[in-house]
């Protein structure tokens, strides 16, 4: 059991992928031998315990909102220079597991002496999701303090990519995008396939935020496989 020092309140960290350059980046500027540092920070989801006397939730106790995760993996690059100093960063959303019991199809696909899978109008549509975004790369400011751990970010850069959001430093409200398109186009996509769905929200996720140069989806099926029931005299096996 971990312990910290109690709280009557929390502050939300921000997202990690806003914070991710920061604890590399003295690394690289203050040791000679070091030319590149890399970061990989995981978020879990926490909610407020709900309780009669509070609608907000309760101040300093939460429990586990689903078993998805924010990730970000970042990496600081000093090999051009300890005074030309770049940011990548690769950010998304893991282990997020959903489920739609209609309105998803697989057919009209290429079949030949290889090919088992039945075509099917209407399946279950189930799957683990792995998302990854890939920002792109960004000029960080070197130190100029004695400790090397002063950290500077262009203005030009906050929030914003040419006038549009979406970039690095708005990682707080991409990854919430993000998530929101998944979420909206696995619900209201009547899917032709999984690869058409996924086309969809890739389309979305890079037309919503000018910074992402590229979007990764890998889908994992969740099978659940039927049971014949016949030996206790309950056809289940053929729709009614």
């Amino acid at each position: 059991m971990k312990r910290h020092r109690p709280s009557q309140s929390l502050t939300p960290c921000p997202h990690p992928g806003a914070l991710s350059p920061a604890p590399r980046h003295p690394l690289v500027s203050r040791y000679p031998h070091i030319h590149k540092a890399f970061i990989t920070i995981e978020q879990l989801r926490w909610s407020r315990i709900p309780v009669t006397e509070e609608q907000e939730g309760h101040t300093h106790t939460f429990s586990r909102d689903g078993e998805d995760k924010r990730v970000v993996k970042a990496e600081v690059d000093a090999t051009a220079g300890k005074d030309t100093l770049i940011g990548m960063v690769t950010s998304g959303i893991s282990d997020l597991l959903v489920l739609k019991n209609t309105g998803s199809a697989f057919t009209n696909f290429i079949r030949d002496t290889y090919t088992t899978l039945a075509a099917l109008s209407d399946w279950i549509f189930s799957t683990s999701v792995e998302l990854s975004y890939i920002f792109a790369p960004v000029e960080i400011k070197p130190p100029s303090d004695e400790q090397k751990l002063e950290f500077g970010v262009p203005a030009e850069e906050v929030g914003v990519v040419g006038g549009k959001e979406g970039g690095l430093w708005d990682a707080v409200e991409v990854v919430k995008r993000a998530r929101d398109v998944m979420m909206d186009v696995f619900a209201e996509d009547d899917s032709g396939s999984v690869q058409a769905t996924l086309y969809k929200m890739v389309q979305l996720i890079i037309a919503q935020n000018a910074g992402i140069e590229s979007v990764t989806y890998v889908l994992l099926n969740k099978h659940y496989i039927l049971v014949d029931m016949k030996y206790l005299d309950v056809d289940n096996v053929l729709p009614p």
